[in-house]
């Protein structure tokens, strides 16, 4: 599979440096373009309706305070994302031709529909690992929703290689997809791990292994 373009999707929370930085790793290993998407939810969505009827100067207040707070979020975010790309070495580049590069979008609305709706334009999504380890909604769009190849990095990720690489094959047309994207980045690894579940075993554990290896194999794998 031929890489060009990689989408990253972001909120606020903490390992913001952290996340970035490890997405751009992810960048540079493979020298595609990164578009990063930083996402913030409307106050006015989230505001009580009766409250909004009865606001008055209080609900100016409100969204003054709130719109002042998304500015300071996005400017945190853009020092952030202009820091990390001086480090790597990667150019700003709103072209997805351009390799080597990367883009920082801010967008407006509810996260886990956004990322939805732009991680299908891209070759391959992006996401890290959810705060407390249980799935989000955001997590759950990137990696199911988007129908590209996904990887799930750490929150924290110093150094990006693909020397060992897990599979998970689940007899879905979904994981029959994701191994044949990356069969040449299996053919690089120095070793490769892979795992099922026992509702999706074909005819016993040794019949599936034996199927499993013999693709594999047939690929240099």
């Amino acid at each position: 599979m031929q890489l060009k373009k990689i989408f990253f999707p972001i909120g606020g929370g903490e390992e913001l440096a952290e996340r970035i930085h490890g997405a751009l790793l992810v960048n540079k290993f493979f020298g595609t373009h990164i578009n990063i998407m930083a996402c913030q939810l409307d106050p006015k969505m989230i505001y009580n309706v009766r409250m909004t009827l009865k606001g008055g100067v209080l609900m100016e207040e409100f969204l003054k305070s709130a719109g002042d707070e998304m500015r300071a979020e996005r400017e945190e975010i853009k020092a952030i994302f202009d820091a990390e790309c001086a480090k790597l070495d990667l150019d700003q580049n709103d072209d997805d031709h351009v390799p080597n590069s990367a883009a920082l979008r801010h967008m407006v609305g509810i996260r886990s529909e956004l990322v939805e709706k732009y991680s299908k334009y891209c070759d391959l999504v992006l996401v890290s690992v959810p705060p407390t380890g249980s799935i989000t909604g955001t997590f759950e769009a990137a990696v199911t929703k988007s129908g590209k190849p996904c990887i799930v990095i750490p929150r924290k990720l110093q150094e990006f290689k693909a020397d060992k690489i897990l599979v998970s094959l689940t007899g879905t047309a979904a994981s029959a997809r994701a191994l044949d994207n990356w069969l040449e980045l299996l053919q690089r690894a120095k070793s490769v791990t892979v795992i099922t579940a026992n509702h999706y075993l074909q005819e016993g554990i040794p019949e599936t292994k034996r199927r499993i290896s013999d693709y594999l194999a047939l690929h240099d794998v």
